[in-house]
């Protein structure tokens, strides 16, 4: 029987160099470290990406959570979103129709001003809660452009109680000079404007 003299030898590698399923295996250090280098880089990427993926739907589900949230708060119970809706919508379908004949401007603007007075029609408490939703982040998003038209709207309702006031008065004015027009009439003609038998 022929003695295998290498079967008791023991392989020790020295540095560089790994035993992988028996065979000595010669790495140079610098081999080494490039691959080390590309897996971790490879790793790092990997990593960064999962972390973005995962920062982004986070922010996805959290902004999600958030409108369901509010369009949950906005809608009045007592209202009913169903029909109510449809008739919104068909509201501003009907402007989308009435402007088709005219500009680009009506086009824009008829839709969204049947879509809006059908909104306050048909969901009323809905609509004031949207309303003061849209004015609270205008105000908090774009201060400036909220400031405008908050004096706009009180130079507007000033402007509004003026006429409503000087109305008023012209007819107190000219309701008193009716009487007083009655009165020098009864006065110089002795007729009654009063009188049925007059009127006839």
């Amino acid at each position: 029987m022929a003695r295998n003299f290498y079967e008791d030898e023991e392989i020790k590698p020295v540095e560089g160099q790994k035993i992988v399923n028996g065979v000595l295996v010669d790495s140079p250090q610098s081999v080494q470290s490039v691959f080390k280098s590309v897996r971790q880089s490879i790793y790092n990427v990997y990593s960064s990406s999962v972390d973005y993926v995962n920062s982004g739907y986070d922010k996805y589900h959290k902004t999600e959570r958030s409108v369901t949230t509010t369009v949950s708060e906005l809608h009045d119970k007592n209202e009913d979103l169903v029909p109510n809706g449809i008739y919104v919508i068909v509201g501003a379908l009907s402007g989308t129709v009435m402007s088709r004949q005219r500009g680009i401007l009506s086009k824009i603007t008829f839709p969204v001003i049947m879509g809006l007075v059908s909104f306050k029609y048909f969901l009323p408490q809905t609509f004031n809660s949207t309303k003061n939703f849209v004015w609270k982040l205008e105000k908090k998003t774009v201060p400036e452009i909220a400031h405008q038209q908050e004096n706009l709207y009180n130079k507007s309702s000033q402007l509004i109680d003026t006429i409503e006031t000087t109305a008023d008065k012209s007819s107190q004015s000219i309701s008193s000079s009716i009487d007083s027009l009655r009165t020098n009439i009864k006065k110089y003609t002795g007729l009654n404007l009063d009188d049925e038998a007059t009127k006839k």
